[in-house]
């Protein structure tokens, strides 16, 4: 166990090297920690370090909304579009990541959406479209990253003996999501609002 104290007096011991951005907590799911990571977050504020959130947004309690009065930038992985989607590929549900951008619109906190696209799964203009007229809604959703599935993970799977349902899944290619990128906005810079 490490206490919050011990993981921000390493942080700041990092300070001196962080030259424009600063703290990312990710996961996993950072919220199921979320008390946790305030305490940290509110001594890394004090130290005027920029605080970023990647979530999916599946966790919502009030821990969270605590956290997101001290977190700069809220990353938010939205995986699919429907909530039948959701169930059937993650077991979750989309009404998290929606209530969280919703949080995240009633705070003015910027987000920066993201997507893993799976080829075969949510590798469709249709599906990419739809992700971008859901985020025009949104007036802090500053940018959309559609990002490549890749199969990194498939070590960790095999070392805890736990099967990997998509290890036959191609990765996807860059071409495939250049093309993908065309569909968000219909701009030049793919991704940008």
């Amino acid at each position: 166990y490490t206490d919050s104290d011990e993981i921000v007096k390493k942080l700041l011991r990092l300070k001196p090297y962080i030259k424009s951005g600063g703290v990312t907590f990710s996961g996993g799911e950072p919220c199921m920690q979320a008390r946790f990571l305030y305490e940290i977050a509110r001594e890394l504020k004090k130290e005027g370090l920029h605080i970023a959130l990647d979530t999916s947004g599946a966790v919502m309690n009030k821990d969270t909304e605590a956290l997101l009065d001290l977190v700069d930038l809220v990353l938010l992985d939205i995986k699919f579009n429907t909530e039948d989607e959701y169930i059937r590929y993650t077991g979750g549900h989309l009404s998290g990541a929606l209530d969280m951008l919703r949080l995240c619109e009633e705070r003015n906190l910027p987000v920066w959406v993201r997507r893993v696209i799976v080829p075969g799964i949510n590798d469709t203009e249709s599906s990419v479209r739809t992700l971008g007229e859901l985020c025009l809604s949104y007036s802090t959703v500053e940018k959309i990253e559609l990002l490549p599935f890749k199969k990194l993970c498939l070590e960790k799977y095999d070392a805890l003996g736990i099967d990997f349902p998509l290890r036959d899944t191609n990765e996807l290619c860059e071409e495939k999501l250049l093309e993908l990128n065309k569909y968000l906005t219909g701009s030049s810079e793919p991704g940008r609002r």
